[in-house]
């Protein structure tokens, strides 16, 4: 069968190749197999006709298809897009910066809340008589701010 397909192919075959070459190198490698089995192995050939044909190979084992289960976790939920995830962090970059603002202004009102005590020596001055009566001490320092510009002075002291 090999030769009938080698000699059809010398026929068709002569203005793209070189098919006694071929020819050639296949007989050689005939003789070589032939010598082989009749010397070493001395196993029948078979008739080209009466050869079975080869059965299918199972080359991949079918599985059937199950529905997703029931934990299955779906990795691109968390995924935010890149403009999105830009527009985010420059929001909490800016919100970090109002909110670090306002904690400044607010510990510097509070600074300067408790120097105003202090220089104005409260709440320690603050006396418990235990009586309905303004101590005297306060009626004191209230009079010493009433001359100072009374509570606008505090006020703008404060802001």
């Amino acid at each position: 069968k090999a030769s009938d397909l080698v000699c059809e192919a010398n026929r068709r075959g002569e203005t793209f190749f070189k098919p006694y070459e071929l020819t050639s190198s296949l007989k050689k490698n005939l003789e070589a197999i032939e010598k082989d089995n009749n010397f070493i192995y001395n196993d029948r050939v078979p008739d080209f006709g009466t050869l079975e044909r080869p059965g299918k190979a199972s080359i991949a084992k079918v599985i059937q298809f199950q529905s997703p289960a029931s934990n299955f976790l779906d990795l691109f939920t968390n995924l935010v897009p890149l403009p999105i995830s830009h527009a985010m962090s420059n929001y909490n970059s800016k919100k970090d910066a109002l909110v670090s603002e306002e904690l400044e202004k607010l510990r510097n009102t509070t600074s300067s809340l408790n120097e105003n005590l202090a220089s104005n020596n409260l709440p320690t001055a603050i006396e418990d008589t235990g009586s309905n009566a303004v101590p005297d001490s306060i009626k004191e320092k209230s009079q010493g701010i009433r001359e100072q510009g009374g509570i606008q002075s505090l006020e703008d002291k404060l802001y």
